[in-house]
């Protein structure tokens, strides 16, 4: 079985790229984390979403060692932004982003934002990626939302596209379901 290292030491990105790449590839293959591996080389990221996610998938794999090299089957890098139209390439700015959105600048209340997220896989034979949309509607924001149970702040304002229930009410199941709506396609052809 094929094994690759998801360069992220986020938990939540780190399960739920897990969950998308397990269901798309049926299980023939495994993942770590950063975390779990205990990696700390830090990527100086700029340029947009997808270059963003081919570069920390290129610089991590560049700095395994060659024992690592031989454990893995790649190096999957991720990075998101936001945009407020489904064909554009988004802000990769994501932290900033969020915090806009949280307060009502970036999107209005029931106004759609799409979720862009670039995903990237290099070993020394190749570099693959692709860009996903996945689209939800802004819920609006009660106050002091960022501050909630340690939860990632956008599942609270965020619903999935025809529902008025926030991210954070369904499963995690029903979450990979809803993404997978929107990135199987592009994510089929990112590992072979």
């Amino acid at each position: 079985m094929k094994t690759y290292l998801i360069a992220t030491k986020n938990g939540d990105k780190y399960e739920i790229t897990k969950a998308l790449l397990e269901r798309v590839l049926q299980s023939r293959v495994s993942f770590e984390s950063l975390e779990e591996v205990n990696i700390e080389y830090e990527v100086m990221e700029k340029g947009s979403i997808l270059e963003r996610a081919e570069q920390k998938a290129r610089e991590h794999w560049s700095h395994l060692n060659t024992g690592k090299k031989e454990k893995y089957s790649g190096v999957i890098g991720i990075d998101d932004g936001f945009s407020l139209n489904k064909n554009e390439e988004g802000d990769p700015n994501s932290k900033e982003l969020t915090s806009k959105i949280l307060q009502g600048e970036f999107v209005s209340k029931n106004q759609t934002v799409w979720l862009k997220r670039g995903f990237a896989v290099c070993n020394d034979n190749d570099l693959k990626s692709c860009s996903t949309s996945i689209p939800f509607t802004f819920l609006g924001s009660p106050e002091n939302i960022a501050g909630k149970n340690g939860i990632y702040p956008l599942n609270c304002v965020l619903a999935p596209l025809g529902q008025s229930n926030p991210i954070e009410e369904l499963n995690f199941e029903e979450t990979t379901d809803y993404y997978l709506k929107f990135c199987a396609k592009d994510l089929k052809n990112l590992i072979n």
